[in-house]
């Protein structure tokens, strides 16, 4: 059966006929989802993808230019790209699930349960494979080339470059990795250098549970427009406490094991594996889909390990356990009914694969916890709440005055009080009306964080719209990055009208695309 991440019938039907017709054809993908591009291992007249989401403002006369031949194309994936999505083990368990009761009755309340752990994207297609080649983990059959057609942070470009003069130093808990980008080819370009480690997979964190991706991205840099033979040193900069993992069953904080640390340079996750997997002094013969280069490959051995370090954060707070109580192994009321949970594990990748959506059982206890509170007027004891008065007009504070203060400060009630009945109602409907009295000015709100760049300037004429989230990330350019937020914030310090509006930025947003089958994956 087919999902909507493939061609359907008619699409497959015209792709084959532009393969079978033509010598090189380009499929321009227009989508936030990481598609099921297994199709093109059958078709090699499609000589090259464009991947391209929501394009802005002008992001369509940069896709002109690249068809043209103008631009020259520099991004990278920002998604892992399978031929067997459903077979990720997120997808085993995805979906809207909604809890039972003792009598099997359902409660109203929904959940996830993220069996999968850490192994989301790359990090389990990695990890998965290094396990593989080095036969350890029971991983099974697995085969890389089977389920990835293009990895995470991959890209083609009009040119070619050479990389030279790799290294790394420590300056404190600081390790810079330095390389040299030369542009090898006919055209003027841009390349991605990433920087990639390998935390050591210890018996400690077998037997506590603590687990670790086979490589993960550390930092990147991306090189000017760089001439035909022009050269540019680039550095990357990762500190030990990015190197940490955290152990939420024994020391409940961030611990940084003993044994070898890899820092690599690469082109994607794929490569920086096998870059990896060569240090470790293995090949093709072993299993590898490709050659490594140890030439790029750097050993740091930890002589000891460390729960002491990183068990605070960088402004001093102690770092622990907190939610213990919402992981169902762990929560009391319901950790013997739901046993049959197991947590996606390297140490058993086959044994602890997840096999189908988890139903989870509420007990009477927990359904009561789980119910939200709600307030209806004259019901409930309400002698121990001090009396609200509405509209009360003596305090001189505006909304503005409450900039920094605590959420319990006891100027909030002075404010609210100033409000009256009618305003707190239809304030509680309408957050972005005003409201006079206090200083609240009127609000425009966008439904969702691509909203980020549309905003209305003094002259009433709307922003910069900027690319959606997954396209500027597979820029993997900082300086683009930072130009958005500089520019968003312009847009947004010049936003009210003469009207008295203000607009309301839903943004930044950060999250994980758990599988491609999320309809908003645009958005992170």
């Amino acid at each position: 059966a087919k999902t909507y991440l493939e061609p359907d019938s008619t699409e497959l039907e015209i792709l084959q006929y532009l393969n079978d017709n033509f010598d090189n054809t380009v499929l321009i993908v227009n989508t936030a989802s990481a598609l099921d591009l297994d199709f093109l291992r059958d078709m090699p007249n499609i000589k090259s993808v464009l991947f391209v989401s929501s394009l802005g403002t002008y992001g369509t006369d940069s896709l002109a230019g690249i068809m043209a031949g103008d631009i020259n194309p520099s991004g990278r994936t920002a998604d892992t790209f399978s031929g067997n999505p459903l077979g990720s083990p997120a997808a085993q368990n995805y979906g809207d699930y909604e809890y039972v009761d003792e009598s099997g009755n359902l409660t109203g309340y929904n959940y996830a349960t993220y069996e999968e752990g850490i192994y989301v994207g790359y990090k389990y297609y990695e990890t998965r494979y290094e396990d593989a080649v080095l036969g350890q983990g029971n991983a099974g059959s697995f085969d890389y080339d089977a389920e990835v057609t293009h990895p995470f942070g991959f890209g083609l470009s009009y040119t070619t470059f050479d990389w030279t003069n790799f290294s790394t130093s420590w300056n404190g808990d600081k390790c810079t990795a330095t390389v040299t980008v030369t542009n090898t080819g006919d055209r003027a370009g841009k390349d991605v250098v990433e920087l990639y480690a390998q935390s050591p997979y210890t018996d400690y964190d077998r037997a506590n549970g603590v687990e670790k991706a086979a490589i993960e991205l550390k930092g990147y840099e991306k090189t000017k427009l760089l001439d035909p033979g022009a050269s540019e040193q680039l550095a990357i900069k990762v500190s030990k406490r990015e190197l940490a993992s955290y152990d939420a069953n024994n020391a409940k904080t961030y611990v940084l094991d003993d044994g070898d640390y890899y820092f690599t340079v690469a082109g994607s996750s794929h490569e920086a594996l096998n870059n990896v997997l060569a240090a470790k002094g293995k090949s093709v013969a072993d299993g590898m889909t490709a050659e490594g280069s140890d030439a790029f490959v750097w050993a740091w051995s930890n002589p000891d390990f460390d729960a002491q370090t990183f068990s605070t954060s960088v402004i001093g707070a102690q770092i622990t356990n907190v939610f213990d109580n919402v992981d169902p192994k762990k929560n009391e009321d319901i950790k013997e009914q739901n046993a049959s949970i197991v947590y996606l594990s390297r140490s058993d990748w086959e044994g602890t694969f997840p096999k189908e959506a988890t139903r989870l059982v509420y007990t009477d206890a927990l359904v009561k916890k789980a119910t939200p509170i709600r307030y209806q007027a004259g019901s409930g004891d309400a002698s121990n709440v001090a009396k609200h008065e509405f509209g009360k007009t003596d305090s001189k504070l505006k909304l503005v005055d409450m900039h920094g203060k605590d959420y319990d400060d006891a100027d909030w009630e002075k404010l609210v009080s100033k409000m009256t009945y009618e305003e707190m109602v239809d304030f509680i409907n309408d957050p972005t009306m005003v409201v006079e009295r206090i200083g609240k000015v009127k609000a425009e709100a966008g439904n969702g964080s691509q909203g980020w760049g549309t905003t209305f300037c003094v002259s009433g004429l709307k922003g910069q719209q900027y690319c959606s989230k997954e396209t500027t990330a597979a820029t993997f350019n900082t300086e683009v990055h930072e130009a958005i937020g500089r520019l968003t914030g312009e847009n947004l310090l010049h936003s009210s009208t003469t009207e008295n509006k203000n607009v309301v930025l839903y943004g930044w947003s950060c999250d994980t695309h758990r599988t491609p089958y999320s309809g908003r994956n645009f958005e992170y």
